[in-house]
C-alpha cells in the first residue's frame, strides 16, 4: 500500500511537471547536483575532527542515495550528490550528542533555484554545532500522564517520587503545583482548557528556554541560578471551527525549574534543586470524560545545588 501511494504521488508530480519549465521538469525527473560545505564545532566553538557525516540525498519518489563523509582537521566536510527533494544529514562522534541537519529543496517549486544543473546557492558553508558530552549525571527522568484529583484546584507534584503529593498520591514534597481548568460549552470541540504551573515557594518556579531541537541534547548544560517565574500559563480556547487563543510549549522550547528551597534562620537560601520539563500536554482525560489530565516529560537533579541538566 505504501509503495502504491508513493507511486501515485510520483505520477502526480510527473503530470504536474508538464506545466513547468524545461529546467524544472528536468529537476523533477532526474534531480540536480547539490554541494555544501559543513564546518563542525562543539559548544565551545572548538573544531570537531573525524566526525562522521551520514548524508541522504532524497528524491521525489522517496528513494534516497546515502553517502558517508568525515570532517577534516579543520572540522570541515564537503558533501556532494544529486537530489530533487531534500538533503538530510546526521553528524556523530564518540562522546558527543548527535546532531541533525535538513535542507529542503522542493519548497522552491514551481521555479526551482537551479542553474546549469546545480542547486543554488552552490556550495554554501553551513555551521554545525556538535555538542560534547561534558559531565552527565544521574537524574530522575520520567514521562508521566496523570489525572488531576479535581479541576480548578492546585495540586503539588513530587518530581523525586513521581506522584501527586499526599493525600492524592505518594509524594512527600511539592516541586511544582499544577492547576487545570476546563470550560465546556456544549460541543466536544467548543471549550477552553487552561493549565497553570506554579511555584510551591517564593523564588521557586519555572523559566522558558529555547531548545536546540536538531541536537540529541536539546537543552543548555545548566539551569539558571535565579530569575524563575512563579507561574507559567498555557491555554487553548476554541470553537468547532476556530482557535480563539492558544499558548503552548512548542517543540522549540523547554522549561527549567527550581524547587525545594531551604533557608537558614535569617532567610537566606542555602539549598535548592533544579531540573527541566521538555514537553507538556493537558486537557480532558478523553472525549467521554470532563476530568482533567496532564502529561509531561521531566528531568530532576536529585543533588542539592547542582544545576547540571546533562542526564546519563
Amino acid at each position: 500500500m505504501k509503495r502504491l501511494i508513493g507511486l501515485l504521488i510520483f505520477v502526480a508530480m510527473i503530470a504536474y511537471a508538464a506545466e513547468l519549465s524545461r529546467e524544472a521538469q528536468e529537476v523533477l525527473r532526474n534531480g540536480a547536483k547539490v554541494k555544501m560545505t559543513f564546518r563542525v564545532t562543539n559548544s565551545q566553538k572548538k573544531v570537531v575532527t573525524n566526525a562522521n557525516v551520514r548524508v541522504l540525498f532524497c528524491s521525489l519518489n522517496n528513494l534516497a542515495q546515502e553517502s558517508v563523509f568525515t570532517t577534516d582537521t579543520n572540522g570541515m566536510c564537503v558533501v556532494e550528490g544529486i537530489c530533487s527533494k531534500r538533503i538530510s544529514c546526521l553528524f556523530a562522534k564518540d562522546e558527543h550528542y548527535q546532531t541533525e541537519y535538513e535542507h529542503k529543496l522542493l519548497a522552491s517549486y514551481p521555479n526551482p533555484d537551479v542553474k546549469d544543473g546545480k542547486w543554488q546557492p552552490w556550495n554554501p558553508t553551513i555551521e554545525i554545532t556538535l555538542k560534547e558530552k561534558r559531565n552527565p549525571v544521574s537524574m530522575i527522568a520520567k514521562q508521566v500522564e496523570m489525572k488531576l484529583p479535581n479541576k480548578n484546584e492546585p495540586f503539588g507534584f513530587d518530581f523525586k517520587i513521581g506522584d501527586w503529593v499526599k493525600p492524592h498520591g505518594k509524594g512527600e514534597q511539592p516541586d511544582l503545583l499544577f492547576l487545570c481548568n476546563i470550560e465546556e460549552r456544549g460541543h466536544i470541540l467548543d471549550l477552553k482548557a487552561e493549565l497553570f504551573i506554579m511555584a510551591a515557594q517564593p523564588e521557586e518556579g519555572v523559566t522558558i528556554n529555547l531548545s536546540d531541537q536538531w541536537s540529541q541534547f536539546g537543552s543548555s548544560y545548566e539551569a539558571q541560578e535565579g530569575g524563575y517565574k512563579s507561574q507559567y500559563y498555557l491555554v487553548e480556547d476554541r470553537t468547532p471551527s476556530k482557535i480563539l487563543q492558544k499558548i503552548e510549549l512548542t517543540q522549540a522550547e523547554y522549561l527549567t525549574f527550581r524547587s525545594r528551597i531551604v533557608r537558614d534562620d535569617e532567610g537566606n537560601i542555602i539549598s535548592s534543586h533544579y531540573g527541566k520539563i521538555t514537553s507538556i500536554e493537558y486537557g480532558r482525560v478523553n472525549t467521554r470524560s470532563s476530568d482533567a489530565r496532564v502529561s509531561f516529560i521531566y528531568y530532576f537533579n536529585p543533588t542539592p545545588n547542582d544545576r547540571n541538566l546533562e542526564s546519563k
